[in-house]
């Protein structure tokens, strides 16, 4: 885990972009809930698709910094929640940047952003037009967050707002019984991978204690893990 101070200056650039690059879907999402009807109206679609395209760009600068520029891989974080008796002292926030992390970054805003530009003309004359983005925005926002999860604890947060924002977009003609019964069905599903995303992080409790809230190393979450539970991983990796 590395400190501001600790980052070369490459390393930097890469984890200001891809913060932006998170953050700009919710500032979106935030400016349309309060300003949309208001301010905003018919232009609600250009600002999200606007802030998304924001987003694009910045995700895929970072990964042409750092594929270029022979970047090895990061994580930073700074403390969120004071955890006392706990081996981990805190839940940590902040963000683990790889190959991985970079490719799927670029991935996830591009195919978010054509969304939000074909949402432009699919949703024109919604009563609820506004809203509709404040939602697809948010939805970005979680993806992205899971995208960026340096830790156990970040990941299932954003996992659950990826979630309520899936439920909200797919019952948002909840006046129709398609969208009901459709919104229902993701929120029983949901709550299956809930299940299972607990079972896993319990035995990992069981194993590991409060370390395994800690961050990701620089060698990734579920390295620190393995690592973590040393021979045991061993033994399940070749039983």
């Amino acid at each position: 885990m590395l400190t501001l101070a600790e980052l070369t200056s490459d390393q930097e650039l890469i984890r200001k972009l891809l913060f932006c690059a998170t953050l700009l879907p919710l500032v979106s999402s935030i400016f349309t809930l309060f300003l949309g009807t208001k301010w905003l109206k018919k232009q609600t679609g250009q600002f999200a698709v606007a802030a998304m395209a924001m987003s694009f760009v910045c995700a895929l600068y970072a990964a042409f910094k750092f594929t270029t520029g022979d970047v090895e891989p990061f994580t930073w974080a700074i403390p969120w929640i004071p955890i006392p008796g706990r081996e981990a002292g805190y839940l940590y926030l902040g963000l683990f940047c790889d190959q991985l992390t970079v490719a799927l970054m670029v991935m996830v805003t591009l195919i978010s952003t054509l969304v939000h530009i074909y949402s432009i003309g699919y949703m024109e004359g919604d009563k609820r037009y506004e809203r509709f983005f404040c939602y697809l925005s948010a939805f970005t926002f979680s993806m992205l967050g899971i995208v960026t999860a340096n830790g156990l604890m970040q990941l299932f947060v954003f996992w659950e707002l990826v979630g309520l924002t899936s439920y909200l977009l797919i019952g948002f003609w909840f006046e129709k019984k398609g969208p009901q019964q459709a919104c229902k069905k993701a929120f029983v599903m949901n709550r299956v991978g809930d299940t299972g995303f607990l079972i896993g992080f319990g035995i990992l409790f069981a194993q590991l204690g409060g370390k395994v809230l800690l961050p990701a190393t620089d060698g990734g979450m579920f390295d620190a893990i393995a690592a973590e539970l040393g021979g045991k991983a061993e033994i399940m990796a070749n039983p």
